[in-house]
């Protein structure tokens, strides 16, 4: 349709369906996530995005490259803990674009968004600062269908990352739901992962996890606080928020089918 786009792998990377690598083995066990240590395509198109303040990372979500200079992650990681004589310290604020532009103009002296692909054990080849954005929210805590925000990179990231693309699926259809069984993806920077089993690929965050075999599980109805999305069953924690749930089509592309949202108190995922 109209509203898909096209995915765009870089000529200098392969494309590789395992995101172990090379000569890897991992087991885990009901757990289904598997860290990505591949920097090929399309895991190059996917990495971790922080506030950072004062060069400490101070919160983080997933997010995943779309264009040569755009990222897709959610509204609601432009929530930010900031100072207030609040017991805790901190209050949450959502950061919308007017407000972002006068926290850039402050320069060091204030928290800024960074993104770094294909970010592994901690360690990413390249980061961009945000320089702006479009968000579904406009002010804290909005509807769950408008929780996702397309960024603008102040380097082309892409060009040498790749970037992927979307489908517009038909969810609604029971038909198209029950063709996701085991087949879509979802990647994210949890703050559970890699596991205690798995500190070999760094700390919380710093390796990101990938259920590779998952699928759509059902639509929230009209009626429900959460209608308008879907619900997964993908291996999830916070921190994937943002996230791109993602699958192989027939054309050997990999394209976005839909963004990561929360957990529900069910135990399944929006």
């Amino acid at each position: 349709t109209e509203t898909d786009q096209p995915s765009v792998m870089p000529s200098e990377l392969d494309q590789v369906d395992s995101p172990l690598g090379e000569n890897s083995r991992v087991i885990i066990g009901r757990d289904e996530r598997v860290p990505v240590r591949s920097r090929q395509y399309p895991w190059s198109a996917m990495g971790r995005l922080e506030w950072q303040f004062q060069g400490q990372t101070i919160s983080t979500c997933t997010a995943t490259l779309v264009g040569p200079s755009a990222i897709l992650t959610n509204s609601h990681c432009l929530i930010l803990p900031v100072p207030s004589e609040d017991p805790s310290g901190f209050t949450d604020t959502f950061i919308d674009n007017s407000i972002y532009s006068r926290l850039r103009a402050a320069g060091d002296e204030a928290p800024k968004l960074v993104f770094k692909p294909s970010l592994v054990d901690g360690v990413a080849l390249d980061e961009s600062d945000i320089i702006t954005f479009e968000s579904g929210w406009s002010q804290s805590y909005e509807g769950p269908i408008d929780d996702w925000a397309v960024m603008q990179l102040a380097q082309p990231l892409g060009q040498e990352y790749g970037y992927l693309g979307w489908r517009n699926i038909d969810f609604e259809d029971t038909a198209n739901a029950e063709a996701t069984t085991e087949k879509l993806s979802l990647l994210g920077y949890a703050g559970d992962f890699p596991t205690a089993n798995l500190q070999e690929f760094g700390a919380p965050t710093e390796t990101a996890g990938v259920d590779v075999a998952c699928g759509i599980i059902g639509i929230w109805p009209a009626n429900h606080p959460l209608a308008g999305t879907f619900a997964h069953d993908c291996d999830t924690n916070p921190g994937a928020s943002g996230g791109p749930l993602f699958a192989e089509f027939n054309d050997g592309g990999f394209y976005i089918v839909g963004l990561h949202a929360r957990s529900t108190p069910l135990g399944s995922n929006v």
